[in-house]
Formats: C-alpha cells, structure tokens, sequence
C-alpha cells in the first residue's frame, strides 16, 4: 500500500469517528429536550401530597458518585432538582465525588461528624458500615414510619 493511501485511509477514520462523535451529541440535546418535555408532563400530572411548608428556604448537600450532569448516577439529581425546588422550596447542592476518594471522604465525614454532607448516594457495599456508625440500622422502625403514594402499603 502507498503511504498516501494509508494517510487516506487513516483521515478518513477520523472524520468518520467526528462525525459519529457529533451525531451523539446532538441526539443527547435532543433527548434532554424530550426528557424536560416528558418530565415536565409527569410532574404536572403527578399527585405531590402535602409537602412540609418546614423544607421552605432550607439547603442541604448530597453526596454521589461523580458521573456529571447526564450520569446514570448523578444525573437525575441534577434533572430533577428544579422540581424538588418548585414543590418544596427547598434546595440542595450536589457534591459529585470521584470513585477513588468517595470511601475515605463519606468515611472521614461521619466518623469525624463534619457534616460536609446531608444525604448520600452512594455503594451499597457501604452500608454495612455506615449503617451501624449512623445509627441508622434501625430501618425497619423507620420503613413502618412511611406514607406510600397511591394505596401502596409500607413494609
């Protein structure tokens, strides 16, 4: 093969893979449109109960695993915050942390009572831990506490 066919061949890969590349982005704009439309309906529809007038001008932060705006995992924090914040007036930060330092910060954060962090998304792997540090093993006291939506009986 001539070395100008190689170059060919070669260029013209990557102007395949850009323009696949921007293919994506612009189905992942369009979807966020699709999704805001859709979520938009849902709520609207949805049966939003009697929220606390108490969350009213109150800020917490939660902790996730860091995987952006449109991550499986802390993505629908970022999506359905605007909701939260409409129906209880409430908000809430969002502390995106890397996979590798996720342990040692949540770990340090409650043996040490900071309190950098009022909720947290994270590994189930953690909960034996954390449940027993929190005092938060007692979930099933806490599951017969619940109010379910539509009829749905708590445990």
């Amino acid at each position: 093969m001539s070395k100008l066919f190689k170059k060919s061949i070669f260029w013209g890969l990557v102007i395949v893979l850009l323009f696949s590349l921007s293919l994506v982005v612009f189905a992942q704009e369009e979807m966020s449109e699709l999704e805001k439309k859709t979520a938009d309906e849902v709520f609207a529809k949805a049966d939003k109960g009697q929220p606390d007038p108490a969350w009213k001008g109150k800020k917490f932060t939660i902790a996730v695993l860091a995987s952006g705006p449109h991550g499986a995992i802390s993505g629908p924090l970022y999506f359905w915050r605007p909701y939260w914040e409409q129906l209880t007036g409430a908000t809430y930060d969002i502390a995106e942390i890397p996979f590798g330092e996720l342990q040692a910060k949540i770990f340090t954060d409650l043996a040490t009572g900071t309190g950098n962090y009022d909720c947290l998304i994270g590994p189930s792997s953690f909960m034996g831990i954390i449940l027993p540090m929190t005092g938060l093993y007692r979930l099933t006291n806490i599951l017969k506490t619940l109010v379910c939506p539509n009829g749905i009986e708590s445990p």
